[in-house]
């Protein structure tokens, strides 16, 4: 699978396009790394927070599929994106996006309160 870097996960995330293969391909990676989960979350929401606003639901997908992936393999994932979800909602509010993203958005927080993925106080904040 490759070691883990930084650099490396950040070439990776800058390649990352808006397709469910390459979101895979570097959850399953991700969770493989999962001992980074750390520095992990500290590179994806640097590059949520300053990436366009068009990539905004395709890091969110990426959060997704490996916080329900790594979840059976420990919750570092889980408990590190629960760390930054507060700012990414706020960023999320403070920026203009267009309805159907709002939408799948909200579809995704509903699939985390359904699935207990995330303590639903954190989600309702």
């Amino acid at each position: 699978m490759g070691s883990f870097s930084e650099a490396e996960f950040e070439k990776r995330l800058n390649e990352l396009r808006d397709s469910q293969k390459e979101i895979q391909t570097i959850s399953a990676w991700l969770v493989h790394h999962r001992g980074h989960s750390r520095a992990v979350i500290k590179v994806w929401y640097k590059h949520f927070k300053t990436g366009h606003k068009n990539r905004k639901l395709t890091f969110l997908y990426l959060a997704n599929d490996v916080v329900q992936n790594s979840r059976r393999k420990g919750p570092e994932y889980v408990k590190d994106f629960a760390t930054v979800l507060p700012k990414v909602f706020h960023h999320l509010a403070s920026i203009d996006i267009d309805e159907k993203t709002t939408n799948s958005i909200k579809r995704l927080v509903t699939i985390w309160e359904e699935r207990q993925i995330f303590d639903s106080h954190l989600l309702k904040e």
